[in-house]
């Protein structure tokens, strides 16, 4: 999500959430400059997101990937997947690797 940022002037690419929300509605609405500097200020994400772990605390950047997430895993999971989805492309692209050469001796099949 882009938001302008008050001390920039410019926007920025943050995680969605009731912060950064608020402060996109805020470009719609007159509103002091010193309540949405207050919100985006590094302070409160240092304090209340980094610290905290409150992730509706503040205001943190986020980078275009985060709206790929669908979902968050363990690492056994995700680690899992990415074998049993490699081995389902070895054996459905890669078969005729996987089976014996015919006619060839096994020492020269490499």
């Amino acid at each position: 999500m882009g938001v302008p940022v008050p001390s920039a002037g410019d926007t920025a690419r943050v995680a969605r959430n009731t912060v950064s929300e608020d402060i996109a509605r805020s470009g719609a609405q007159p509103r002091p400059r010193a309540d949405v500097a207050e919100l985006a200020s590094g302070r409160r994400r240092r304090q209340r997101v980094l610290r905290e772990g409150d992730v509706d605390g503040g205001m943190w950047w986020a980078g275009e990937a985060q709206g790929l997430i669908g979902s968050v895993e363990s690492c056994e999971t995700v680690v899992r997947t990415i074998v049993a989805h490699a081995e389902s492309i070895i054996r459905g692209r890669l078969h005729r690797q996987l089976a014996p050469a015919v006619g060839v001796a096994p020492d020269a099949a490499g």
